[in-house]
């Protein structure tokens, strides 16, 4: 059964390379095999209002000036309802719950198209105002609501007591095949270094500065240390400050952001992979760290405590503790062996976060709403 799907989110590559955007892309271009898919996201000034790549239709809808408005959510979402109006989909999937979903809700029910809400993580920052209101009104109006983990399927049910399908994040596995290590070391100048590698925005959630601090810990016990940060963010500056500082600006390397495809070459040619957030979703950085082989050191919150089993596909660490961040990579760095029985078993778990099977289910979903 071919279906006519539409997808709102609030951004998309290459302008905006999340988690969500990086996902609604991936998500998009397979579904296109099949159905004829459109996604539907926020244009800013330079960008195409319309084109059509990787097999979607791609929708910009701008605001023009008005985007920098505090109210610019109900002006995109009316400029969303009338391009819907237009197009009339079977079915329309919501990538997010905070906003998204309740305008999505509305949207719904005004054109009377079944939607699926799958929310990305959002359901973490929700204030109890937002939950009694916006958030219960959109996982009521739902046909289907997925969450990424066990953790936000339970936040959500303690809002609206429901059905609640688990579908975490997918990677495309094909990036990872077939790339030579040691000449991607000679190539980026790491011939030789022990390499820890951060993948992500440089912002408050993600606790930057504790791994920075790990960092300065770490180069006095392990020699030819080297770190690589990958990701932008309005944190960068008080970060690139921060390496000075602590006097690691000579083993450091600030990426910024790096193209998708390139970023399994970054991983490949690392050691060992840091992620210490104070709060996360389902973070595709750390499968496709798992799927470069890297054992991972990530910080004891949901949405990572549940994929990274401590002693098994790394180690789990309190919040804000960068002498047990440094305590731990200073293990995976100097125990050869160990490295690689985790490395071994992530690859083999990376096998489980395949974007095919993931697609398939949301199919399944869709087919389900519209009969």
């Amino acid at each position: 059964m071919k279906m006519k799907v539409a997808v709102i989110v609030f951004g998309l590559p290459p302008t905006r390379l999340g988690g969500t955007e990086i996902a609604t892309q991936e998500i998009a271009s397979r579904l296109a095999r099949r159905h004829e898919v459109h996604v539907f996201t926020l244009g800013l000034p330079g960008e195409k209002n319309y084109e059509f790549r990787q097999g979607f239709h791609v929708h910009r809808l701008k605001t023009r000036w008005l985007y920098q408005l505090p109210f610019v959510d109900s002006l995109y979402y009316f400029e969303v309802m009338r391009a819907l109006r237009k197009l009339r989909p079977n079915i329309i999937q919501i990538m997010g719950l905070r906003n998204r979903g309740s305008y999505g809700a509305l949207i719904s029910r005004i054109l009377n198209i079944p939607f699926v809400l799958w929310d990305r993580g959002s359901i973490n920052e929700l204030g109890w105002p937002e939950k009694r209101t916006t958030a219960y009104f959109a996982l009521k109006s739902a046909h289907t609501v997925i969450a990424q983990t066990e953790d936000m399927k339970k936040r959500m049910q303690a809002i609206c007591k429901r059905e609640v399908r688990v579908l975490g994040n997918g990677i495309d596995l094909q990036l990872f095949q077939g790339l030579d290590r040691e000449r991607l070391r000679e190539g980026l100048g790491l011939t030789g270094k022990r390499v820890v590698i951060y993948l992500g925005r440089l912002d408050p959630v993600k606790c930057v500065p504790d791994i920075i601090a790990a960092i300065a810990l770490l180069r006095k016990r392990v020699k030819n240390l080297f770190f690589l940060m990958l990701g932008r963010g309005r944190q960068r500056e008080e970060i690139a400050e921060m390496v000075r500082e602590k006097g690691i600006g000579d083993i450091t390397r600030m990426m910024g952001a790096v193209p998708h495809e390139r970023v399994p070459e970054y991983l490949t040619a690392s050691d060992a992979q840091v992620l210490v957030s104070w709060r996360e979703g389902f973070p595709i950085s750390v499968i496709e760290g798992m799927a470069a082989g890297l054992p991972l050191v990530v910080s004891d919150v949901a949405g990572l405590s549940e994929i990274v089993e401590d002693g098994v596909n790394g180690f789990v660490v309190p919040l804000h503790s960068p002498k047990e961040i440094a305590d731990r990579l200073e293990r995976l760095l100097t125990d050869k062996r160990l490295r690689q029985e985790i490395s071994e078993s992530n690859r083999k778990k990376a096998q489980d976060y395949s974007w095919k099977g993931i697609v398939r289910e949301l199919e399944d979903i869709y087919r389900g709403a519209v009969e």
